[in-house]
């Protein structure tokens, strides 16, 4: 687990210490956040990707585990989000 890992699970906990997180997926947890008073894991998908197809899975077959076991496995409203990001979107700070 990389220091930045262990600070965002450190500050999760902290913040919602019923806050799930992905076993196995630590390089792809990017952050916390979400809405109103529920504080959530979130999970880079891209990543997420990459992890599994070190794992012996084709994107194919990755994309579709993430879908059925991860994104579409709703375990109540700790679940973690899994997030897509886009570079280039045009918005400049």
């Amino acid at each position: 687990m990389t220091n930045t890992c262990r600070e965002i699970k450190e500050r999760l906990h902290t913040a919602n210490p019923e806050a799930l997180t992905l076993d196995g997926m630590d390089e792809a947890l990017v952050g916390i956040g979400g809405s109103f008073h529920d504080v959530l894991a979130i999970y880079d998908k891209a990543v997420l990707v990459v992890i599994l197809r070190h794992g012996g899975l084709t994107e194919e077959e990755a994309l579709e585990y993430i879908e059925f076991n991860i994104t579409g496995a709703y375990v109540g409203k700790q679940t973690p989000i899994i997030a897509e990001f886009y570079a280039g979107n045009g918005n400049a700070l």
